[in-house]
């Protein structure tokens, strides 16, 4: 099994390049033209994705309890994102919160209730 985090690059890149190819046969020009493509598959993706991050967030929050521990695995997750896409601005900025935060710990808490909150409205 794919883990979450390929599954939905993998699935919002095919989605970003059908958005493509319909824009050059409607002959539509310019950023943010066309359909956004937000369909059940990716969502499905983006809930999987969530789960995980929630999953990590808890797993690290339980275990790490050393600021510098806990900075380490933010600069490792957050060069990993950005490895694996330069845009995806939503993990990058969660991940650069929790690397500035006072209190790691609490910060990476905060952000696993945020992650199931999201989670949460996405179920409907």
């Amino acid at each position: 099994m794919a883990d979450p985090f390929s599954t939905f690059l993998n699935t919002s890149q095919a989605i970003r390049q059908q958005n493509v190819q319909q824009g050059e046969q409607q002959n539509i020009s310019g950023p943010g033209q066309g359909a956004v493509g937000y369909t059940a598959e990716r969502r499905d993706a983006l809930v999987e994705l969530l789960h995980h991050l929630s999953d990590q967030a808890e797993a690290h929050a339980a275990e790490l309890s050393d600021p510098a521990a806990v900075q380490d695995v933010i600069a490792q997750a957050t060069a990993q994102a950005e490895q694996e896409s330069p845009n995806f601005t939503l993990l990058r900025a969660l991940l650069e919160a929790l690397r500035v935060s006072v209190a790691p710990v609490s910060a990476m808490v905060a952000v696993t209730s945020a992650l199931q909150a999201l989670l949460a409205d996405l179920r409907g």
